[in-house]
């Protein structure tokens, strides 16, 4: 979709995805990013040590990674969901819920104000540099049974992290 709904904050993505088995290199599971650079975006992303996290990239700045899921235990073969809240420039935050219903939230409150935002994808990242960001991702390979987007805070605090009730 090159005419996104959703060009600044705040806005949330929440996504269920289950995780495909041989899976040993990160990959993107949602961006919205600028196709005419290759350091704006936001990204929902999986960590080749299957770890959710929320990235979040400007022009002049490195990338700003929130983990929101407990860092190697996102099992293959099973849903998990992912809430992530892009509320301020500084401050976003997100979580997971794995199948046996852990919770696991992260937050962030370095300024970023990714510019430029045009695409938005699902299982990859397009950039200047190509379809995936900086060819250090790979597409998605699991599945998507739902997702969504607001235009808002998707919870009713935007200075709490969601728990076990969310």
């Amino acid at each position: 979709n090159t005419a996104p709904t959703v060009l600044n904050y705040p806005f949330s993505v929440g996504i269920w995805i289950n995780l495909a088995a041989g899976k040993s290199v990160p990959s993107v599971i949602w961006s919205l990013s600028n196709v005419a650079t290759s350091t704006d975006y936001f990204e929902l992303r999986m960590t080749a040590a299957s770890t959710f996290m929320m990235v979040t990239r400007e022009s002049g700045n490195v990338e700003q990674q929130v983990q929101i899921g407990p860092a190697n235990t996102a099992p293959v073969s099973k849903w998990h969901f992912l809430l992530a809240r892009f509320i301020a420039s500084n401050n976003r935050r997100g979580a997971s819920i794995l199948h046996t219903g852990v919770v696991t939230a992260g937050s962030s409150t370095a300024n970023r104000i990714p510019a430029g935002l045009n695409v938005m994808m699902m299982g990859a990242v397009s950039t200047s540099l190509g379809l995936f960001d900086n060819l250090t991702s790979a597409p998605w390979n699991g599945q998507i049974a739902e997702w969504w987007i607001a235009n808002s805070d998707a919870y009713p605090s935007a200075n709490k992290n969601p728990d076990q009730n969310f």
